[in-house]
C-alpha cells in the first residue's frame, strides 16, 4: 500500500499509511510507527504503534493527554501508579493525562505489539522519576477509585451496525475517557457499512484480513496494518470483499461515536492502483 493524498477545497482528505513504514527506535528494543498526527494533517488525535522485543520496556512517563493502549499482538503488563496489569489481544487500557504509567513485554521469545490512541495530534511524552509500590493486579478490573480504566476484549457486549458486522467500543467518554473514543469492528465477507461521515476526525488501522476503503471518489485496497486518517465530513465506506474475516480499530477525535448517513454515490469509486 502506498501513501494516498487527496484534497478537496483546499483541505486534506486522507492519509494512507503503509504496512511496511519503518519505525523509528523509542527506546531500546522498541520502534514506534505513526499513523496519524498532525505532521500528517490529523487534528486533535494521534495513533500509533510501538512494537517491543522480547524483554523490552518502556519506564514510567505522562501525557499533557489521555492515552487508550490496545494490545494488537503479544501479551503487555501495563503498571499505573504501581497497579500492574496484565493484557492479552485486542484488550484495551486508558491512562488519563498526567498519570504516571509503563509497559514492558514480558515475554523472552514473542514481540509485543501495542495502537496506541492520544488525545492530541501532538504526541509528546515526559518521563517521570517518582517510583512506585508495585502491586500485582493480573487480570483484575481496575478499583472503584483508580484513575485508569480496563476494557477486556473478551468480555465486551458487542453490537452489529449492519448485519454481518461486529463492533464493540474500547474506549470512550462513557468509559472516563476525554477527547478521544474507539474500539474494535469485524466485517464478514461481503458485507460493509453504508456511505458515512463524522463529525470528527478519524484513523482506522487494519488489523486482520483485507479491506476496500472508499473516500469520496476514490478506492484503496487495505491489508493488514495499513491505516488511513479521515478528517471530519469526508464520505467514505469499508467494504469487505474477501472470503475471510475484516477486523479493524477504528479512533474518533470525540468523547462517543457518531456517524452520519450520506448519499451512497459520494463513496463509489473504481479502484486504485498501487504506485
Amino acid at each position: 500500500m502506498s501513501e494516498m493524498r487527496s484534497t478537496r477545497e483546499g483541505q486534506q482528505q486522507a492519509i494512507v499509511s503503509p504496512a511496511n513504514a519503518p519505525g523509528v527506535d523509542l527506546t531500546e528494543g522498541i520502534s514506534l510507527r505513526m499513523l496519524a498526527s498532525g505532521a500528517k494533517w490529523a487534528e486533535a488525535l494521534c495513533t500509533a504503534v510501538a512494537t517491543f522485543i522480547p524483554g523490552a520496556s518502556l519506564p514510567y512517563h505522562k501525557h499533557e493527554f489521555g492515552e487508550a493502549i490496545i494490545v494488537l499482538d503479544g501479551r503487555a503488563q501495563v503498571s499505573v501508579e504501581g497497579r500492574r496489569y496484565l493484557l492479552k489481544r485486542l484488550d484495551c487500557i486508558y491512562v488519563p493525562k498526567d498519570v504516571p504509567h509503563m509497559a514492558a513485554n514480558l515475554s523472552k521469545q514473542d514481540q509485543l505489539k501495542l495502537l496506541s490512541a492520544f488525545a492530541s495530534s501532538q504526541p509528546a511524552r515526559l518521563p517521570v522519576q517518582e517510583r512506585f509500590l508495585e502491586i500485582p493486579r493480573h487480570y483484575e478490573d481496575p478499583h472503584p477509585f483508580d484513575k485508569e480504566h480496563i476494557q477486556r476484549f473478551g468480555r465486551t457486549e458487542g453490537y452489529s451496525l449492519t448485519n454481518g458486522t461486529r463492533f464493540c467500543d474500547l474506549f470512550a467518554g462513557r468509559l472516563g475517557c476525554v477527547g478521544i473514543c474507539g474500539g474494535h469492528g469485524e466485517f464478514g465477507p461481503g458485507t460493509s457499512l453504508p456511505c458515512h461521515t463524522h463529525d470528527f476526525g478519524e484513523s482506522i488501522t487494519i488489523v486482520g484480513g483485507e479491506a476496500l476503503c472508499m473516500i469520496a471518489g476514490n478506492s484503496f485496497s487495505f491489508s493488514e496494518g495499513d491505516s488511513v486518517y479521515i478528517p471530519n465530513g469526508i464520505p467514505h465506506r469499508f467494504l469487505n470483499a474477501s472470503r475471510q474475516p475484516m477486523q479493524m480499530i477504528w479512533v474518533y477525535a470525540g468523547d462517543e461515536p457518531t456517524w452520519n448517513l450520506v448519499e451512497p454515490a459520494l463513496c463509489t469509486a473504481k479502484l486504485q492502483p498501487d504506485t
